[in-house]
């Protein structure tokens, strides 16, 4: 409610003076804390050209623009900034990050090397560090870095993240495992950590303990839609398709132009032998991505469960047209 008066007001004093440099910029900021992104961008680049003087928010523009895509323009915003203003290590490790995302690693390297220099306690600059030799293909160092910055933090969830990551790859399950599961307990509301708890979970046959964790989450946030969409496909793998079909079903309702949910409910349709239903997924599926395989697949398969071999097999023609290797489910 607070926002919307202010909102109001600042619209009101840049209806009478379009160039109020102030005006723009906490309007910007208001925009950028309901995630408008790009009118965010829009009003704090505006206040910057009104007013020269508040070069000290290019920060502020910095962390916008990476949501845009644009990462020249924001390295060169951070070269105007620093000449106006050297950079503490939090303006070392902002521009390093931008550095790993425009794929100068060893610049990048050199900001975080630069923040830790200046702050030896700062987790997340080794954090960046790790990400930076993992790219690079030295999981050792990538290792090294993840484990300091749990150390200097060791209530940082997206560190522990990162190590189970890697430690997944490198074959470390066990520790991997362990850190999923720290990351998730630290954010519960991370679905990536709990998605790759649930991966190791399920490698190891405990589809329960999976189930679990995609339940601890809604009971957080019952409103989020992807752990219905992910417990569902836990579920189809326990044989539990009414359970299956109740979650994709309910991440329907609150997601409903997600394509694979509708791919996911078809298959169970077929499998139930509601084959209206199925086709009826299979083209709201197409309608969403027209140039899916994998929707006409699915389709071809369930005509096929109808009868009509001339449709399955039209279908089944359009697949390998768009995926020469596609093969039909088998239900």
């Amino acid at each position: 409610m607070e926002h919307d008066k202010a909102l109001y007001y600042f619209n009101n004093t840049i209806e009478l003076a379009a160039q109020h440099p102030n005006a723009h910029l906490f309007r910007g900021f208001i925009k950028a804390d309901r995630h408008d992104f790009s009118g965010a961008l829009e009003d704090i680049t505006q206040s910057i050209n009104t007013n020269p003087n508040n070069a000290s928010r290019r920060p502020e523009r910095i962390l916008l623009l990476p949501k845009r895509g644009a990462i020249a323009p924001v390295l060169k915003d951070y070269i105007m900034a620093f000449d106006q203003e050297p950079g503490g290590a939090q303006h070392f490790n902002a521009r390093g990050e931008l550095f790993m995302l425009a794929g100068f690693y060893d610049n990048g390297l050199e900001d975080f090397n630069s923040a830790i220099l200046i702050n030896p306690g700062f987790a997340e600059a080794y954090l960046h560090k790790g990400d930076i030799f993992l790219f690079r293909n030295e999981p050792g160092k990538a290792l090294t870095c993840y484990t300091q910055a749990i150390e200097l933090n060791n209530i940082y969830a997206d560190a522990y993240y990162h190590r189970a990551e890697l430690r997944k790859t490198i074959g470390e399950n066990e520790g991997s495992l362990a850190d999923y599961t720290k990351a998730f307990e630290l954010d519960p509301t991370n679905i990536l950590a709990a998605s790759g708890r649930v991966s190791m979970l399920q490698s190891k046959g405990d589809s329960d303990q999976a189930i679990v964790t995609y339940d601890k989450m809604l009971e957080l946030k019952p409103g989020d839609p992807s752990p219905y969409y992910y417990r569902a496909r836990v579920k189809v793998t326990k044989g539990d398709l009414d359970g299956a079909l109740a979650d994709f079903s309910k991440m329907i309702e609150l997601q409903p132009n997600y394509m694979p949910s509708y791919l996911w409910r078809a298959r169970i349709y077929t499998r139930r032998g509601e084959l209206d239903q199925a086709i009826a997924d299979s083209d709201q599926a197409l309608l969403l991505a027209p140039d899916s395989a994998e929707a006409y697949a699915g389709r071809a398969a369930t005509w096929k469960a109808k009868g009509l071999v001339d449709k399955a097999e039209a279908d089944m023609a359009k697949a390998r047209k768009l995926n020469p290797s596609i093969k039909p489910p088998e239900y």
